[in-house]
């Protein structure tokens, strides 16, 4: 990732109004804004997320560079996965109780229940998952099998059979 431009957060009031300029300086970004209030009024502070940088051949900025390099070593290990395997793919954004959430069959959603859990290839995997969400982890299925353990749902339950 090589740096193409520095990123400024110019503003005259509150830091968070202000304007991102990219420059090479403090005083060549504020110069570039003092049509919104005189040179000296103007403060700028350094936002290096929004750096400018090189990847790839196209200028983006940093913050979006760090997503796609996270991104692409993920579909690395992704493609580094046993090609004779079965994959579950959990939704690591919440759980309930302390179950798993997983993707449910046929993509309709999510469920605790194992048995309704979508199965997938190495294939799929990488087809589906592998520039999605960070938070949908892939788990083999034969690791995940060994951690499964039986559970009453209370919603399954008739309180005409209880005392």
């Amino acid at each position: 990732m090589i740096l193409l431009e520095k990123a400024y957060r110019v503003y005259s009031g509150h830091p968070d109004n202000g304007e991102i300029v990219h420059a090479e300086s403090v005083g060549q970004a504020k110069a570039r804004l003092t049509y919104i209030d005189n040179y000296v009024n103007l403060k700028a502070k350094r936002v290096k997320e929004e750096d400018l940088v090189d990847y790839g051949g196209k200028a983006i900025t940093r913050e979006y560079a760090e997503l796609l390099i996270k991104r692409d070593a993920r579909l690395e290990r992704m493609r580094g996965l046993p090609e004779d395997e079965m994959y579950l793919v959990q939704d690591n954004r919440q759980y309930v109780g302390n179950s798993v959430l997983w993707w449910a069959l046929g993509g309709s959603g999510y469920t605790t229940n194992i048995d309704n859990a979508q199965r997938y290839t190495k294939f799929e995997v990488i087809e589906q998952f592998g520039k999605g969400r960070e938070s949908d982890i892939i788990w083999l299925e034969s690791h995940v099998l060994k951690a499964v353990k039986r559970h009453v749902d209370v919603q399954g339950l008739d309180r005409d059979f209880s005392v």
